[in-house]
Parts: structure tokens; sequence; C-alpha cells
């Protein structure tokens, strides 16, 4: 009988213990994924006054409204900062498994693997990588079809194939297997394809290393 209500306890304590793990890491994603749109807004607002900085300048040699702009600039890479740091620990407090994961592959940093967590979310819900991979709009069924759009993550394909993004940091810095993967297609296409634009070229080789990467994410993650 002892040891009956011990088992009992017991089992009853793992349940409770899962469930509260699971509302935290609930409530970890949402409260990762506020800090990630906000950083990105941020990051947009930069950009966006970056170039009303050059067009002022250059264009039609305004120069009074500078300053401001600068002080508007440089506010929001302060705030860039402390969303970085407060985005590096919500990742080791609620994700720390999959950063551990994640963060020994070339290229990803943790605000990175933090746009990548927040935006793909539960692993668990892709049976497989193709599930992924159609998410992210990389598989080549997925895209515009007789001109209606598929239902996919644009923010996540943005962070796959956007300009200083995941597919960009495995190119710059030689990334292995996917540096080689992207330099190989890329010949292939430029042979088979030479009436393709360069630019349309790039494009689907980079997706073809996004692939490849999704492959060993999912992977890793599901493991």
């Amino acid at each position: 009988m002892k040891m009956m209500l011990k088992l009992f306890i017991g089992s009853t304590m793992r349940i409770l213990i899962f469930f509260r793990n699971l509302k935290e890491r609930e409530v970890g994603l949402e409260l990762l994924k506020k800090k990630i749109k906000t950083y990105l807004r941020y990051q947009k607002i930069e950009v966006g006054i970056g170039n009303m900085n050059r067009s002022l300048t250059y264009e039609y040699g305004i120069f009074e409204d500078i300053n401001k702009l600068k002080y508007i600039s440089e506010t929001c890479k302060e705030q860039e900062k402390r969303l970085k740091k407060d985005i590096e620990k919500i990742l080791k407090v609620h994700f720390y498994k999959e950063v551990k994961k994640l963060i020994v592959i070339k290229g990803l940093s943790y605000i990175l693997i933090g746009k990548l967590l927040a935006f793909v979310g539960d692993i668990r819900r892709f049976k497989t990588s193709s599930e992924l991979k159609s998410y992210a709009g990389i598989a080549p069924d997925k895209g515009k079809y007789k001109g209606k759009d598929y239902n996919y993550s644009r923010n996540l394909q943005m962070i796959l194939l956007g300009k200083k993004q995941i597919c960009d940091e495995f190119i710059m810095k030689r990334v292995e297997p996917y540096r080689t993967i992207y330099d190989k297609y890329k010949e292939r296409l430029e042979k088979e394809r030479f009436d393709e634009s360069k630019g349309h070229i790039d494009n689907m080789a980079r997706r073809k290393i996004a692939d490849k990467f999704l492959r060993d994410m999912w992977r890793l993650l599901k493991g």
C-alpha cells in the first residue's frame, strides 16, 4: 500500500512538473516573440532614418535636421543593444537546450537564434522537415501559383534569406557545409541556366542552403 502511494505521488509530481514547464515555455515563447518584434521595429526605423539622412544630405542639401535624425538613430541603437541583452537572457532561461544545439553553428548569433525560435515556435508541431520548409516558404511547391499566395511565414523567410541574415552569414563566413553547397549549386545553375539573371541564380543558391539548414535544424531540435 505504501509502495503504491509513493508511486502515485511520484507520477503525480512528474505530471505537475511537466505541465509547469510547458506553461513556462509558452510564457517564454510569447515574451521572446514580443522582444524580437520590438527589436525588428527599431531596426526598421534605423534603416529608414539612414535612407532619409542620405536623401537630405546628398539630394536636397538640407543639413538642419541631420542632428535630429542622428539622435533618433543613436536612440534606436541603444534600444537594440538593450533588447539583445533581454533576448539572450530569455534564450538562456527558457530555451537552453535549443540554444546549446544551435549556437555551435558558426554564423548563428543569439539574436539570429532568437529570431528563428520566435517565428518557428514549437518545433514539435512540424512532423517532418518538409512541413517546416513549407512554413518557411522554402519548399519548391510554396510561394506563388496562378496569382495566389500560399500561407507561409514571411518573417521566417526573411530571417533565412534577408540581407545580413542566416544565409548571408553562412556565405560571408564560409560556414560549412553551407558555403560549399552554395558555390556548387550556383556554378551548376550558371552552366545549365545561362539565360537566367545573376540575381535569380544567387537567390536560388541561397534557397538551396536555407533548405539544407532547415533540415539540419529540424533534426537537431527534434532529437
